[in-house]
């Protein structure tokens, strides 16, 4: 087998099982969720809504905004880290939903959705076991 054959199967294989396991936990039961999800772990532009979608999944997602790493973990926790010398002393902060993290989030007093345009994408490591 050529390599660049091997390599494609290799990343198809991958994409299966990654869609495997998000069908499996109910959270990819379609295909605009799947997309979504490939998008950002392919290092790929995401919009708000492909944001949405994947916090949806439960799925750990993380970008850059401000001088500042913002990660969401769990269900509906933020943390946020200064990268540089930033003020903003960072934190922890857990939301009783999804919904309530999006309407009650805030980063000097806008939204997610307010700031989107101004968020260096999410950024996504993929391992490869």
């Amino acid at each position: 087998m050529k390599p660049i054959v091997k390599m494609r199967k290799t990343l198809y294989e991958q994409l299966e099982s990654r869609f495997n396991e998000l069908q499996s936990r109910g959270c990819c039961s379609d295909e605009e969720a799947f997309v979504a999800d490939f998008k950002y772990t392919t290092g790929k532009a995401i919009s708000y809504k492909e944001f949405v979608t994947i916090l949806n999944t439960g799925d750990e997602i993380f970008f850059y905004y401000d001088g500042l790493l913002v990660e969401f973990v769990a269900p509906a926790t933020v943390t946020i880290s200064p990268i540089e010398n930033n003020l903003y002393q960072g934190g922890s902060y857990e939301f009783p939903s999804i919904q309530a993290l999006l309407e009650d989030f805030k980063i000097n007093g806008e939204t997610i959705e307010d700031f989107w345009s101004r968020v260096e994408q999410p950024i996504y490591e993929l391992i490869l076991y």
